[in-house]
């Protein structure tokens, strides 16, 4: 290729020469070689969501003694007078920085119950989470009822609380 060539080299060759994620080596050294810190801030920001909604509304899914500690964390939160949650939020993000991976050796430490355990975390808790993150718009009538038709199986129910004005409002 000529020294002034608008060309790219192909990258194959590199691809051989990089490192390959070593199993054996710890998950936040993995973490730290694979995800960008702009990745990990947004990850652990959408984490901290996910375990508010399941604190709020499913506590039989977290484990015993971080569900108290949570709890401890929300009443300080509560004498602030604040609704940022401050103390619950960092709880959250110190015990998600903590988990461990299950090894052969130990259990996992994750806050939330999963797999075989008792109340584990279930597919519909995370759905009703998720419908909680549907963008809400308000539009014209028509394009509501065309919405909630194609949406809802052929079925537009149109609710009081919907209306804003002539205009309504949809998830």
């Amino acid at each position: 290729m000529s020294k002034g060539s608008k060309r790219k080299k192909s990258n194959t060759a590199g691809a051989a020469s990089a490192a390959a994620a070593d199993a054996r080596a710890k998950s936040s050294q993995v973490e730290k070689a694979f995800v960008g810190p702009g990745s990990v801030n947004t990850y652990m920001g959408q984490l901290v969501r996910f375990v508010e909604y399941i604190f709020d509304h499913n506590k039989e899914h977290l484990v015993e003694e971080h569900l108290i500690k949570m709890e401890q964390a929300a009443a300080q939160d509560a004498q602030q007078k604040t609704k940022l949650r401050i103390k619950l939020r960092q709880y959250i993000c110190d015990a998600a920085t903590a988990i461990q991976a299950k090894r052969d050796d130990r259990p996992h430490n994750c806050f939330i119950k999963i797999e075989d355990e008792a109340d584990a975390l279930k597919y519909d808790t995370v759905v009703k989470y998720m419908d909680t993150k549907f963008n809400v718009e308000v539009v014209d009538r028509g394009a509501a009822e065309a919405y909630l038709k194609d949406v809802r199986d052929g079925i537009c129910e149109i609710t009081p609380d919907m209306e804003v004005g002539d205009k309504v409002r949809v998830k």
